[in-house]
């Protein structure tokens, strides 16, 4: 009897401990997320005061001198050397992770689910089922990874306004990947023209894929499958066994673009950081520590997102390549179409429908809430993967949701300066030069309301036709001002007959009763607009190699050594 409570008390002792130190682990990596936060708070505000710092340094050591007006070439070529010295560090970036292997991509793609799961932990209202969760695969039993502990409280909305706006059940590869799977396979259930072309693609990413050093990760019965999703969820339905290297197109290729597309933390989580890449200066991504600065943008925090925008830069390039080799058999009309619901409650508003269209340049517009001037480099450079929509509506739809996220930048952004910029553009989406993708079949079924999403990789450069700029003070209540009269002229003729879509024409006059209730956003703001007319959209230079031909695959791991 004495034995016993001695074996008890020993028992509960031990429990004590353990419990206690995890309790102080806790508090611990809850103080090292909050001081890398304010570290790298701290570290833009250095970079910002630092360069105003220099700017007047260098006013004083020429007092008597007139500062010189530089002119608009100057500051163009001196955007372009900066725009093309961070491409190539992000580039550099993408191959050490090539060249770190396939087995650590994959280990980290685990890490970084499980480490946005922790850092969001559940707040009991959410219907989330458990088995998807990170924690349930049991990845972190086999393989060397580093767990975080979950935090007590999730994230308050000041520090993650789009956390508690975005779909919390979407932050699990595992659910994304079982929603992806069962849209696949209602679309084999069909037997339509959507499932020929799906699995005719297929077969071609497969031919990117099937790779040694993928083929050392692939599921078994001693190896789980990738990212420690499921083995049903990483089952090869019976249309694509045929296929060698079909297992790895869900989690390599859909997986990553649908995290992106959907209303996912890790897609506003992930932009925040790319958009960060702009503060890298022209000096510190010329300088031999280049490559760790940019590693430490992306994996600011423990959640280390250079993995997953290395899987979706691969997955774009994967299906670039592929569009490449098929030529004018590229099944666009696929990937700009959505998916069957597999819970058939509502029709599929996007079917897919082959038609000629996909051969000639098509428009498509992105907007984007600025501040008071519009920043002429950002808007020629762009540094993250950028989204358009192949209607304004899309457009629309995406600069009301942003204006609507209270607490967030862009929300205190557009409600201070009330300004948006909008591009327009054409793609020809056949051309060998054209890196635009639909992608549209990842972001779920659709009734409505579709974005109609386009998306292109990091690091592309717009060329503007200057002479057919707009703006609002070209607009009056009724219509054009004259000169804009004549500007939209000269655009039909140049353009093919395009006109600029009702929608754009209200939004110019600011004519809030004739936006459709849809955007109550913009309804309300009644933003002050300015139009840019695209005339060319290229990459720069490291990222034109990248995405040029199968020589460098990123998916090929070890192959840029």
């Amino acid at each position: 009897m004495k034995r016993e409570r001695i074996r008890q008390a020993r028992l509960d002792d031990a429990r004590a401990q353990v419990a206690e130190t995890e309790a102080k682990l806790a508090t611990v990596d809850a103080a090292i997320v909050k001081f890398e936060n304010e570290r790298w708070e701290l570290q833009k505000q250095l970079q910002a005061y630092s360069e105003e710092l220099r700017s007047i340094e260098a006013e004083f050591a020429s007092p008597a001198k007139e500062m010189p007006v530089v002119p608009v070439e100057s500051r163009m070529l001196s955007w372009i050397r900066r725009h093309d010295a961070v491409a190539g560090v992000f580039c550099n970036v993408m191959l050490r992770i090539n060249r770190e292997g396939a087995q650590r991509f994959v280990d980290n793609m685990w890490s970084l689910w499980q480490a946005a799961e922790a850092l969001h932990p559940l707040n009991g209202s959410e219907d989330i089922d458990p088995s998807t969760t990170s924690m349930t695969s049991l990845y972190h039993l086999t393989h060397n990874v580093q767990l975080v502990t979950a935090q007590k409280k999730p994230l308050t909305a000041a520090k993650s306004p789009y956390g508690h706006v975005s779909q919390r059940w979407l932050l699990s590869f595992e659910a994304m990947a079982r929603q992806l799977k069962d849209e696949h396979a209602t679309m084999f259930e069909e037997h339509g023209v959507q499932a020929s072309a799906f699995k005719k693609l297929v077969g071609v990413l497969c031919q990117g894929l099937d790779k040694p050093s993928l083929r050392a990760v692939q599921p078994s019965r001693q190896k789980p499958p990738l990212f420690g999703l499921s083995k049903d969820s990483s089952t090869v339905p019976d249309e694509l066994d045929e296929y060698r290297g079909a297992w790895a197109v869900l989690p390599l290729v859909w997986l990553p673009l649908a995290l992106y597309v959907r209303s996912t933390t890790h897609l506003y989580e992930m932009l925040d950081r790319l958009h960060h890449m702009q503060l890298l200066s022209l000096e510190s991504a010329s300088g031999p520590n280049a490559e760790d600065e940019l590693r430490n943008v992306l994996d600011r925090d423990q959640r280390r997102y250079s993995y997953l925008v290395f899987a979706i830069t691969a997955a774009l390039q994967t299906i670039v390549l592929a569009k490449h080799e098929l030529g004018r058999k590229f099944p666009f009309p696929l990937l700009a179409s959505s998916p069957p619901d597999p819970a058939k409650s509502q029709v599929n508003g996007y079917p897919m429908s082959w038609d000629d269209s996909w051969f000639s340049a098509m428009p498509i517009f992105r907007g984007i809430w600025v501040g008071a001037e519009v920043d002429e480099e950002r808007a020629v450079c762009a540094y993250s993967f950028q989204s358009f929509s192949r209607k304004i509506e899309g457009a629309a739809q995406v600069l009301s949701f942003y204006a609507s996220v209270e607490g967030s930048p862009v929300a205190r952004l557009a409600a201070k300066h009330k300004h948006v910029l909008i591009l327009v553009a054409r793609q020809l989406y056949a051309s060998s030069d054209c890196y635009a993708l639909p992608v549209q079949l990842v972001d779920g079924p659709r009734a409505e309301k579709s974005e109609l999403e386009v998306l292109l990789p990091p690091f592309v450069r717009y060329e503007f036709d200057d002479e057919m700029s707009l703006t609002s003070a070209d607009f009056d209540s009724e219509g054009p001002l004259r000169q804009a009269q004549t500007k939209l002229r000269m655009l039909r003729e140049k353009w093919d007959g395009f006109v600029l879509p009702p929608l754009l024409m209200s939004m110019l006059r600011r004519d809030a009763a004739s936006v459709n209730d849809e955007f109550p956003e913009i309804r309300e703001i009644r933003p002050f607009v300015s139009l840019r007319f695209v005339t060319r959209i290229s990459l720069a230079e490291p990222m034109r190699r990248l995405f040029s031909g199968p020589a460098t695959r990123l998916y090929d791991f070890g192959s840029s050594q």
